[in-house]
């Protein structure tokens, strides 16, 4: 059996019509992303379908302002973590036992390339996975 090639940027490209919405189905999108991998450079963008962060449906114009507003979203979640971050610190026992575990588990990935350049800024890693856990304790 020959093993297929994961889906490239021209081929990824040639799955939108001119406004940026997708031509092909999702369930084939997601049976040859399934079937045969991303090529690195078009995985962020698939993802943000596969997770639902983009509508199947979306336009280019649409995924832009999707951006926009999820970006203002975020920001604003870490402008808000950053003032009560202190007061967590100090008053919830739970909070900083979380924040050290976090501390721990993200120095101890490896998260290079081949050539042993960081993919990863760990710092901004514990602060997503902080900001995850305070806006969603139970998870």
């Amino acid at each position: 059996r020959i093993k297929k090639l994961p889906i490239d940027p021209s081929e990824w490209d040639s799955y939108f019509d001119e406004s940026g919405q997708i031509l092909k189905s999702r369930d084939f999108v997601a049976a040859q992303i399934l079937e045969r991998g991303l090529d690195p450079s078009v995985r962020s963008e698939a993802w943000k379908f596969l997770t639902g962060y983009y509508s199947w449906r979306s336009s280019c114009d649409e995924r832009l302002t999707t951006d926009s507003m999820r970006r203002k979203s975020y920001e604003s979640l870490c402008n808000m973590y950053t003032k009560i971050q202190p007061l967590l610190e100090t008053e919830h026992r739970d909070f900083t036992e979380v924040q050290n575990v976090i501390q721990s588990d993200v120095q101890r990935l490896y998260i290079k390339d081949a050539q042993g350049n960081p993919l990863v800024d760990k710092k901004q890693l514990e602060k997503i996975l902080l900001l995850n856990y305070v806006c969603n304790v139970d998870a």
